[in-house]
């Protein structure tokens, strides 16, 4: 016998809130959906709370600074959709909390390489063709006189 699903009724479905919802829960559980490789298949999860109900996630979201120009983002990129590891961020805030961003390191700060090349004038495609030389941070050195140290990114394909 199929088990009967019951629905919420919150009015609204269709909303830019809702979308956001579903597609969470869709990256996490749709083997069929292309995200679901980087998000379900390697064990990222929704929090039963919020899989379960759109009404208690539209409560967080209210309460935890949504708005229309913000998007979910996840603290700790490895970890579940969650109350303590989400936020509201806005899109440049989140492309800095992706897996594969680059940091450099230099004279005791770290920064995203992004916001490195900006500093000191670098060509994002001039820096891409170091890296894939595998020089980066020999010419990095070269531009800023310090030694730079380069993390994060993508670790193998």
């Amino acid at each position: 016998m199929r088990k009967k699903r019951i629905y919420e009724r919150h009015g609204d479905t269709g909303t830019r809130l809702h979308r956001i919802w579903k597609g969470m829960k869709g990256r996490c559980n749709n083997p069929n959906w292309k995200p679901y490789e980087r998000y379900g298949a390697v064990g990222i999860k929704v929090c039963p709370e919020w899989e379960n109900s759109y009404t208690t996630f539209k409560t967080w979201a209210m309460a935890n600074g949504y708005s229309d120009e913000l998007e979910l983002d996840r603290i700790d990129n490895g970890g579940d959709y969650e109350p303590s590891n989400c936020r509201w961020v806005t899109h440049c805030e989140q492309t800095m909390n992706r897996r594969d961003t680059l940091y450099a390191t230099y004279d005791g700060i770290t920064i995203t390489l992004k916001e490195f090349r900006e500093r000191f004038g670098v060509n994002r495609n001039t820096c891409a063709n170091w890296r894939h030389l595998g020089i980066l941070e020999e010419k990095l050195l070269e531009v800023t006189g310090k030694k730079v140290v380069i993390t994060g990114g993508k670790t193998s394909n």
